[in-house]
């Protein structure tokens, strides 16, 4: 049905302009804050650490403000699949041509923040080597025509599952980046009880974060790419790439410390950029699980 309705928004679309799609979404984005205000809570959590000591009415209009950017990030997804009439400046682009070029491979992590897609369909265009771990979503539908697209651009997916996924996924991670390929994962948001965590400060909270982007660095010496899109106009969008981290290579080994201190480095680049970008990070569940510290 949600597929239907996409397909249907797209294609009245077509006629009536990208307008229409935007005024939809800005209606279901409503529809979300006014009646799921358990969400609306949840997010109002980063806008408190980010804001302390405001009102509750200031923390209700940062979150109307994050919902309703977050529409535009999706009629700017359907104009990609569409038109792909999307314009972009990057900041740090040199290094993921560097470590492409060089055949030494690296791991990009990428967040909720701004619009990733924009950016994944730029290494599909130039033909760069990715591999893309996407939390598979029980009974997706809209996630399925967003992951067909990147496909269709020869870009690799692999989907983890809320089991966790399976280790083979983790070696055909390590596979791609030993061939030089690059290997992108989320590093913001935990998809199972089962995955492997880090613990980091963010904001003088304690938070969990993903531990596989580092894992994978550990292992293969490969640089972490910390990588942003943000949106700042109608149809154009900044990439930031801050520069490469290198983790000592590990092998077997494990280093815990340095894991640790790559995830803390992770954390305290998202709290950076979310200072400069407040209402382009589209995290929509608590983020902020631990307590103070």
């Amino acid at each position: 049905m949600i597929v239907t309705l996409h397909k249907l928004l797209v294609f009245i679309s077509g006629y009536l302009g990208a307008w229409f799609f935007a005024m939809v979404a800005r209606v279901i984005a409503t529809g979300y804050f006014l009646f799921i205000p358990a969400r609306v809570l949840q997010c109002s959590r980063i806008y408190r650490a980010l804001y302390p000591g405001r009102n509750f009415l200031f923390y209700l209009s940062c979150v109307w403000r994050q919902y309703h950017n977050f529409t535009r990030v999706i009629t700017d997804r359907m104009l990609l699949l569409n038109s792909g009439d999307i314009t972009f400046s990057s900041s740090g682009w040199e290094h993921v041509r560097d470590a492409a070029s060089r055949g030494r491979g690296a791991v990009i992590v990428m967040s909720h923040m701004g619009n990733w897609d924009v950016a994944a369909h730029l290494f599909g265009r130039e033909g760069i080597p990715l591999l893309l771990f996407m939390g598979a979503k029980d009974r997706e539908q809209l996630e399925k025509i967003q992951k067909d697209s990147l496909a269709d651009r020869g870009i690799r997916i692999v989907a983890v599952g809320k089991d966790g996924g399976s280790p083979f996924d983790i070696i055909e991670g390590l596979g791609f980046l030993r061939n030089g390929g690059l290997v992108s994962l989320t590093g913001d948001i935990v998809w199972s009880p089962r995955q492997r965590t880090v613990e980091a400060v963010f904001f003088g909270r304690r938070i969990a974060l993903p531990a596989a982007p580092y894992i994978l660095a550990q292992k293969t010496g490969a640089p972490l790419l910390f990588f942003f899109a943000f949106r700042n106009g109608p149809r154009k969008y900044d990439f930031v790439i801050r520069d490469p981290l290198f983790m000592q290579s590990g092998g077997r080994s494990k280093n815990p410390d340095a894991v640790s201190a790559a995830a803390q480095k992770y954390a305290d680049i998202l709290a950076d950029e979310l200072a400069k970008h407040p209402f382009q990070w589209y995290h929509f569940s608590d983020f902020l699980g631990g307590g103070k510290i």
